[in-house]
């Protein structure tokens, strides 16, 4: 047990270290980012928000860029943390009719 906790820190020191690219800037960063498995955390200024791992690095953060919520954790979890919690029950009331009519 203590061999896996020891990885596990090796492991979030090393992703702690690693190249930092401002999300915002995606479309800037995208050549620097490798198309080969990887993890990758995404940070709100200062606060974590979330992590996640890809066999395909570069198309994933592609994907959450373009905000593909169909099958993209990371969407759901942003529009349930973030956009939810203010959307009035009109603008609510409005997606479940959206959704319905798909």
């Amino acid at each position: 047990m203590e061999m896996k906790e020891n990885k596990l820190r090796e492991m979030c020191a090393n992703l702690c270290k690693s190249l930092k690219y401002e999300f915002r800037k995606w479309p800037d960063n995208k050549k620097n980012v490798p198309e080969k498995p990887g993890l990758y955390i995404i940070w709100c200024k200062h606060h974590f928000l979330y992590v996640g791992m890809s066999k395909k690095l570069k198309k994933r953060l592609n994907a959450h860029y373009l905000g593909q919520r169909a099958g993209d954790k990371f969407c759901v979890y942003v529009f349930d943390r973030f956009l939810c919690p203010i959307l009035s029950e009109e603008d609510k009331e409005s997606l479940k009719i959206w959704r319905e009519s798909l």
